[in-house]
C-alpha cells in the first residue's frame, strides 16, 4: 500500500488493519509493532472475542477483562446488530449469540451467496455487529486505526470488504513454510510431553500427521492471499516475516503510510536497529509473546534449518512450491 489522496482515519470512522497470515507466521510482532504508534490500538485475535464477553481470561495488559481499562467499559456497551440493516441494538451481544453468528456466516450455502453477491442476512448482521465493535475500540482507545489478527479470517475478510461499511485494508504477512511447520511441530511436542508423552515415542507419531496438515494450511492461507492481492491491489500489503524483523522500523513506517499515519509520529522506540522497546498492549489472545515489555531483540527464528528433518523439508516444499512461486514474484501492491 502506498500514500493514497483518501482522508485520514477517524476515531468515528476508524480504518481497520485486518492481517492475513498462517499461525506461527509473526503476526504479534507485527501487531505490538504497529501498535506502537499513538493512532494504532492492536486487539490482537479479535475473533475470539466471546472469551471476554464471558469476561474470563486476561488482557495482554496482564489484567483480567473485566478490570482492563480498555475491554471492562466495552463489555457494557451496546454492540449487537439487530437487524439485516446493519443497525446497532440498545443492548449486549452474548456469547452464545456471537458462537451462533460466526457458524452462520461460515456455511458454505452462506458462502457461495455472499461470493454470488447475494448475502444474506446474518451476515449483514454479524457484520455489522463486528463494525461497531471496531468502532467502541477505536473510540474507548483513542486511535483511528485498529489492527486485527484473528487466525482464520479469510471468511471476515470477504464479508468485510465485500459489505462492510469501514475502511479495511489486508495485510499479508507471510513466513517461509518450513519454518511455520517446524514451530508447530515444536508446539505439538511440548504439549506432548507436558502431557506425559515422554518425549520420544509421541515426537516421532507427531511428525508427518502435523507436516502435511499444517504445510496445505499454509497454502490455502498464503494461496488466498495473492488472490487478495490481484482483486484489491490498492488496500491489500505483502510483507515478508523475515524482512519484518530485519527492518522493523521501515515496514511498519510503510503500512503506516498506507492508512494514512504519519510514520514520524512513532516513538523513538528503538534503541538500536534489532531491539525495540514494547510498551503494554490491550490485545485480547494470540502468542504469549504479546506480553512481552521493555527492550526485546528482534531476531528471525530460523531454527528450522538446524530441528527440522530433511525428510519433512522435502515434504514441505512439494506441497508448498506453486504458492511459494507466487510469493517470489513481485507484489502488485508495492
Amino acid at each position: 500500500m502506498g500514500p493514497t489522496d483518501r482522508q485520514p482515519p477517524s476515531v468515528d470512522h476508524p480504518t481497520v488493519l485486518l492481517v492475513l497470515a498462517s499461525a506461527r507466521s509473526g503476526t504479534t510482532l507485527l501487531g505490538k509493532l504497529l501498535d506502537l504508534h499513538p493512532g494504532v490500538t492492536f486487539v490482537g485475535e479479535l475473533n475470539r472475542r466471546r472469551a471476554w464477553l464471558e469476561r474470563q481470561g486476561a488482557c495482554a495488559c496482564g489484567m483480567p477483562y473485566r478490570e482492563c481499562p480498555v475491554w471492562a467499559p466495552l463489555a457494557t456497551r451496546p454492540s449487537f446488530a439487530a437487524d439485516h440493516g446493519g443497525t446497532a441494538a440498545d443492548r449486549r451481544a452474548t456469547a452464545p449469540e456471537v458462537r451462533e453468528l460466526q457458524a452462520t456466516v461460515r456455511r458454505p450455502a452462506a458462502l457461495i451467496r455472499l461470493l454470488l453477491g447475494v448475502p444474506t442476512g446474518g451476515q449483514f448482521r454479524y457484520v455489522a455487529y463486528v463494525e461497531q465493535l471496531y468502532r467502541d475500540v477505536a473510540a474507548q482507545a483513542d486511535t483511528p486505526v485498529i489492527v486485527d489478527t484473528s487466525k482464520k479470517n479469510l471468511v471476515e475478510i470477504l464479508l468485510f470488504t465485500r459489505i462492510g461499511s469501514l475502511p479495511f485494508h489486508i495485510v499479508h504477512l507471510h513466513r517461509d513454510p518450513r519454518g511455520v511447520v517446524a514451530s508447530r511441530l515444536r508446539g505439538a511436542r511440548r504439549r506432548s510431553e507436558r502431557a506425559g508423552g515422554g518425549g520420544h515415542p509421541w515426537a516421532a507419531r507427531l511428525g508427518l500427521p502435523i507436516v502435511v496438515p499444517d504445510a496445505l494450511a499454509w497454502d490455502r492461507v498464503n494461496g488466498a492471499g495473492l488472490l487478495l492481492e490481484r482483486r484489491s491491489p490498492g488496500s491489500t500489503a505483502r510483507v515478508p516475516y523475515e524482512v519484518l524483523v530485519a527492518d522493523s522500523r521501515g515496514t511498519v513506517g510503510a503500512l503506516l503510510d498506507g492508512v494514512g499515519l504519519d510514520a514520524a509520529d512513532l516513538p523513538d522506540a528503538w534503541p538500536a536497529p534489532d531491539v525495540v522497546d514494547f510498551p503494554t498492549n490491550h490485545s485480547m489472545a494470540g502468542n504469549r509473546g504479546r506480553r512481552t515489555r521493555g527492550p526485546t531483540p528482534l531476531v528471525a527464528d530460523d531454527r528450522w534449518r538446524d530441528d527440522l528433518h530433511p525428510a519433512f523439508r522435502v515434504v514441505v516444499d512439494a506441497l508448498t512450491a506453486p504458492v511459494r512461486r507466487g510469493l517470489h514474484r513481485p507484489s502488485s501492491s508495492t
